[in-house]
């Protein structure tokens, strides 16, 4: 027990200084470790889809994935002698850090255990921890100061940031499946009429925007909870997230993976667009259509 407790300590204190110090991305790879190989079960499939997504998300592009299993008899060593990882512990994903000749694993980083299919939003965490070991930031929305912002009531339940929209992405009216999008920022419908807000208190409101004050259409009623960034992932869940990566709220079901994104749209609707060979389909939406003041 105490040589045990002495190896978690070791690896503990190693993940620490990996941390302190920049890995190059060709040395950083998500190694996902299962029972089986010839026959993977459902959370381990779904674990696999989850993490190769994650190679088409902007700023994730170097990311490098492959799989171990405990049925072929040296990646189970490897596994328990290396890495410290435990058939109780699986499917499992390891942050791994590769010899920089050889292309091997040497060493684990960071590990989460037991990552089934219901807890898939932890591949989110695993993807903000390989940016900030491999120096690579991921993209982000941020909000800009407008330049004039006239003074406003707050409006119960729900109070905007600002009354005046910044201009803060390429495509205003919407946001892309991989992009962190942090508090104050906004999504306007192209009309002008209609605008969401991630607002300084964790809560996410679409508006009519079309007088002052502000007219509140729908809130995700997550003010106070602690949340610091909304991200829309690539298997069509829009969640709200703590700072340390926990869910404080999400919509959506989670799906097959391909490009969605979340649109503020003319007629009052916040939707969730997946696009595949069938054109677009809707995932969820506030169901906010042509609200007036």
């Amino acid at each position: 027990m105490k040589v045990k407790r002495l190896g978690l300590w070791l690896l503990f204190v190693a993940s620490i200084s990996a941390f302190s110090q920049s890995i190059p991305p060709q040395q950083l790879m998500l190694l996902v470790i299962g029972r089986s190989a010839a026959r993977p079960d459902a959370d381990e499939r779904a674990l696999v889809q989850r993490v190769q997504a994650l190679r088409t998300t902007p700023g994730l592009i170097e990311l490098q994935v492959a799989t171990m299993h405990f049925d072929r008899p040296r990646e189970a060593s490897f596994a328990r002698q290396v890495l410290d990882v435990t058939p109780q512990q699986l499917p499992a994903v390891c942050l791994v850090q590769l010899d920089s000749v050889k292309r091997a694993p040497v060493r684990s980083l960071y590990c989460w255990p037991r990552v089934t299919g219901a807890k898939l939003a932890q591949v989110d965490q695993m993807a903000q921890t390989w940016a900030q070991m491999a120096s690579q930031p991921l993209p982000v929305v941020t909000p800009q100061p407008p330049p004039y912002a006239p003074p406003s009531k707050p409006i119960a339940p729900v109070e905007p940031a600002r009354p005046n929209i910044p201009e803060l992405y390429a495509a205003k009216d919407r946001v892309f499946a991989g992009v962190n999008v942090v508090t104050d920022s906004w999504l306007r419908s192209s009309n002008g009429v209609f605008a969401c807000c991630f607002q300084h208190d964790g809560n996410l409101v679409v508006y009519n925007i079309s007088a002052i004050p502000f007219q509140p259409l729908w809130n995700s009623n997550t003010q106070g909870r602690g949340a610091a960034a909304m991200r829309l992932g690539s298997d069509g869940v829009l969640r709200v997230m703590g700072p340390s990566g926990q869910i404080v709220w999400e919509a959506g079901a989670a799906s097959y993976f391909s490009h969605c994104f979340l649109q503020m749209q003319d007629d009052g609707n916040l939707v969730i667009y997946r696009q595949d060979g069938n054109g677009l389909t809707v995932d969820w939406a506030t169901n906010t259509v042509r609200q007036q003041p």
